[in-house]
């Protein structure tokens, strides 16, 4: 009610200051009603400019001007972003080198566990790739990939493929850890929030799959199915099999270390 400024980080004489770090906060007119707030950061920050000096001012996602109150001295309040790749979903992907940890699974045996940041930008088309180890026509290999608006992992030989589907939805525009964990001829899908999905068996492929160096954001054979977002960090376990109560750990320490 009222015009007053609603002030985010202390009380609205400024004398009792939280020391920590803000992501987003959103204002709601009910509960579950539409935003009549929503900061989200850095979203609404234009990192065009140096991202580590810190703005006093911007616009937030609902069109409100919101102003950043800078200390003169010790720790300086401050906008911060964190190094990212922006895919487009239109020609770019990032291509890992050569030498970076692959799967090294057979239809009866191996291990691997990758997990990853990102913040989903639009739903795209059917198969948008977040990650690919293909190397090949067809599914010769492994990949992580979204659709519709879910995510699901396959892995195949080439000629036939199987898959672990995650049932929940991901949002556009929130962050998201999601994953896969390969373990002695299984593989599944991981979200943090859903779990790891029921694992399902690729004893029965005609041949053991074949792996290449990642490519985030694509296909590992072509430029195709490219995914829009903006991908933040990438852990990789060679010949590990993480369990879910592991892999909720380390999402909870990479959304914890966001833009920190």
């Amino acid at each position: 009610t009222g015009a007053a400024d609603f002030y985010i980080g202390t009380n609205n004489s400024g004398t009792a200051p939280l020391q920590g770090i803000i992501q987003r906060v959103i204002v709601r007119s009910t509960i579950g009603g539409a935003a009549i707030l929503d900061v989200n950061l850095p979203v609404d920050i234009d990192t065009s400019s140096d991202p580590d000096a810190g703005q006093t001012s911007f616009t937030c996602t609902t069109g409100q001007t919101v102003t950043v109150n800078r200390a003169t001295s010790g720790l300086v309040t401050a906008i911060v972003t964190r190094p990212v790749a922006l895919l487009d979903g239109i020609a770019t992907y990032v291509q890992l080198p050569a030498d970076a940890p692959t799967p090294t699974a057979t239809r009866a045996a191996g291990k691997h566990t990758a997990v990853f940041l990102l913040r989903k930008s639009a739903t795209g088309a059917n198969f948008d790739r977040f990650l690919s180890f293909e190397t090949g026509t067809g599914v010769d290999g492994c990949y992580l990939t979204q659709v519709g608006n879910q995510t699901a992992v396959y892995i195949g030989d080439g000629a036939s493929s199987v898959s672990s589907l995650l049932t929940s939805t991901i949002p556009d525009n929130d962050l998201a850890v999601i994953g896969f964990v390969i373990d002695t001829g299984t593989i599944a899908a991981y979200y943090y929030g859903e779990g790891l999905a029921t694992p399902t068996s690729f004893s029965g492929l005609a041949s053991d799959p074949t792996f290449t160096a990642g490519r985030i954001g694509a296909r590992g054979y072509a430029v195709q199915s490219l995914a829009e977002l903006e991908f933040f960090d990438v852990v990789t376990f060679q010949d590990q099999a993480k369990t879910e109560a592991q892999l909720d750990v380390i999402a909870a320490k990479l959304l914890a270390g966001t833009y920190a």
